[in-house]
């Protein structure tokens, strides 16, 4: 990313951390499996990206809001999906993905940030 993006240029991200509770459970958007899944706490992420060559200028815990959107979506999960929505992407393992990404947000396996990073150099 550093590379497509002038000096001084901007990224943002919307990105899964692991979190402190252990291994997510599985299937997850990202992963049918935990062979193909590479998540890193918020602090090593960060670190990671300034090491890369990027000045983090917004980061920004999502973990709350998010695990409170799950569950009430949880709540309402009756009936069909709708018409369009990325579980038309997923596959036919989608209700296994959303109902564990709400329970790994839950127990703490899993945690969402967003950054806005600038280009260094």
């Amino acid at each position: 990313m550093r590379r497509v993006l002038k000096p001084g240029g901007k990224l943002a991200l919307q990105e899964v951390a692991a979190g402190p509770g252990g291994p997510p459970h599985y299937p997850v958007q990202w992963a049918r499996e935990p062979g193909i899944s590479f998540l890193y706490p918020q602090e090593a992420t960060r670190a990671m990206l300034e090491a890369a060559g990027f000045r983090v200028a917004a980061w920004q815990d999502t973990t709350e809001p998010a695990l409170q959107s799950a569950t009430a979506r949880a709540r309402n999960a009756l009936g069909p999906p709708p018409a369009l929505g990325t579980h038309l992407l997923l596959g036919d393992d989608w209700r296994a993905m959303f109902r564990n990404s709400g329970r790994n947000l839950e127990e703490r396996r899993t945690e969402l940030f967003n950054a806005v990073l600038e280009r260094v150099g």
